[in-house]
């Protein structure tokens, strides 16, 4: 699912709470099935808090329900504990069909919900990635700065919308650790000022000066395509861009704002280097940053996808995903 949407939010707000309703005010007949229904619960939460694009309307809102998830736990081991006019609740179903095939439908969730979020715990996996990870600077430095979109997506699901997508497979190879970086717009935990704006200046990571994020070489630059409107359809996927050689490897900076490319091929750059500024001539069209790092090349097809690491106050040689806060 596109992380430039609000329906995952809608989806999480609509069935936790509904959720949450059922389970206060209706038990099942044994503890067992009791039990498993906590924990699908748990699951099914865990896989929402995880992949959801959180800072697309408020990074800290997922935490609201938590007290009520404590509070309706001891509720629920309450009603269980408690003697009933027919005795204590049973451990095991009862022999009644309904019983029993309510346990069965407790189990299989478990075991749907247990393999999802087993997937997606592979998004936060980058040891598993041929060769050796790439350690950059975090490009951005002014704010405080979350991945709207980034993880492991050739093992896992959830977290990126590359290649691997929620429950589908799409995409380049080449971007299975490319990640999406946006700017907080204030501790209320939003990218922007108001949800989803049309207007570029209403985000706040707009216009943000791009460093080098490694001491290296630019082999390739892009410029000239307009920053469209925010959700407009771009010239091309990239927009402008800059690719830039950090050793052995290629790291592809998109969505640069119209005009602000500084380096042309054959320019080195450093760490200190500004390079250019965030603007939103790329997919999807909300301005963010792009960037990947690939081995071998660096056009569609040529390359290796490689998995990068950032440095950071708060987040030292750290693999970028879905909601990670980066301080630099």
């Amino acid at each position: 699912m596109p992380w430039t949407t609000t329906t995952p939010i809608i989806i999480w707000a609509v069935t936790t709470f509904a959720l949450m309703a059922l389970m206060w005010f209706k038990q099942p007949d044994n503890k067992l099935t009791g039990l498993l229904f906590a924990l699908d619960f748990l699951l099914y939460y865990i896989f929402w808090v995880e992949c959801v694009n959180w800072v697309i309307f408020n990074y800290w809102i997922w935490i609201l329900p938590i007290p009520f998830i404590i509070v309706l736990l001891f509720h629920y081991r309450g009603r269980f504990d408690r003697p009933t006019w027919v005795g204590k609740v049973p451990w095991l179903p009862l022999k009644k069909p309904a019983s029993r095939i309510l346990l069965g439908v407790a189990v299989a969730l478990t075991l749907i919900l247990g393999y999802v979020d087993t997937r997606v715990i592979l998004s936060f996996d980058y040891k598993s990635a041929p060769g050796n990870a790439l350690l950059l600077w975090f490009p951005v430095r002014k704010g405080v700065y979350v991945v709207a979109n980034g993880g492991n997506a050739a093992q896992g699901i959830g977290l990126s919308s590359y290649y691997h997508g929620w429950f589908t497979s799409s995409g380049d190879p080449m971007d299975a650790y490319a990640v999406d970086v946006v700017k907080m717009w204030n501790l209320g935990g939003s990218f922007s000022e108001g949800l989803l704006p049309d207007l570029n200046f209403k985000y706040k990571i707009y216009e943000d000066w791009v460093y080098g994020p490694c001491f290296g070489t630019v082999v390739y630059a892009e410029d000239g395509h307009s920053d469209v409107k925010p959700f407009a359809r771009p010239e091309t996927e990239l927009g402008n861009y800059m690719v830039i050689q950090c050793a052995d490897s290629f790291v592809t900076l998109g969505n640069l704002k119209n005009g602000s490319i500084t380096k042309q091929p054959g320019d080195r750059v450093s760490v200190t280097s500004a390079i250019a500024s965030v603007g939103n001539s790329g997919n999807p069209s909300i301005p963010h940053l792009y960037i990947r790092a690939t081995r071998g090349g660096w056009r569609p097809g040529m390359g290796t996808a490689v998995p990068m690491l950032f440095d950071g106050a708060y987040a030292v040689n750290q693999f970028a995903t879905r909601n990670k806060i980066f301080v630099p």
